[in-house]
């Protein structure tokens, strides 16, 4: 009987250490194939100026957890510009502007697990023949911290949200069918 008691206090604190230990994930900084097979390029011969803007807070450190945004956003957010447009040109007239305005993170810390939510916004200005057009989109995600592998995929699946909405807000744009 004491011993069961004994590990009902205890467990908890084993909990809490095993949350302490830090864990960083690598983020994939590239659409997966399936995705990118759904991308489809703007007619004709379009350039575009890409720039995206990193967000200090994208370079997250909570609890045992630790995982960059900005590069793999960056890269999927390349990759798209470059599935969808002729080139990427810092001299087209025609841009498109993303920035990484909020992340916000936050660990649940119950009694025998964590809860890791992130919420992320992303702002898009899109200049085509000298029309401006604005767009945010935010989405978030929350998941129990238990498997590295786990973590990792829940967070990637919800900057391909991104990928997939900026990839519409494009094709709304350029009339691409």
């Amino acid at each position: 009987m004491y011993l069961r008691n004994g590990l009902k206090f205890i467990s908890p604190f084993i909990f809490l250490f095993l949350y302490s230990c830090s864990s960083s994930l690598i983020l994939q900084n590239s659409i997966p194939f399936e995705t990118q097979q759904l991308i489809k390029s703007v007619e004709g011969n379009q350039r575009v100026n890409f720039l995206y803007t990193s967000n200090p807070e994208g370079e997250v450190k909570k609890g045992r957890l630790h995982y960059s945004i900005n590069p793999a956003l960056n890269g999927m957010l390349k990759e798209l510009m470059q599935s969808k447009f002729n080139s990427i040109d810092s001299e087209s007239d025609n841009s498109i502007n993303i920035t990484l305005s909020k992340v916000k993170v936050n660990d649940d810390v119950g009694a025998y697990n964590v809860t890791h939510t992130l919420d992320i916004t992303v702002d898009i200005v899109m200049i085509k023949n000298k029309e401006e057009m604005k767009k945010s989109f935010s989405y978030s995600t929350s998941f129990v911290l238990s498997d590295a592998n786990v973590e990792r995929k829940e967070i990637e699946n919800l900057l391909l949200k991104f990928i997939v909405s900026i990839d519409k807000f494009i094709d709304t744009a350029y009339k691409v069918q």
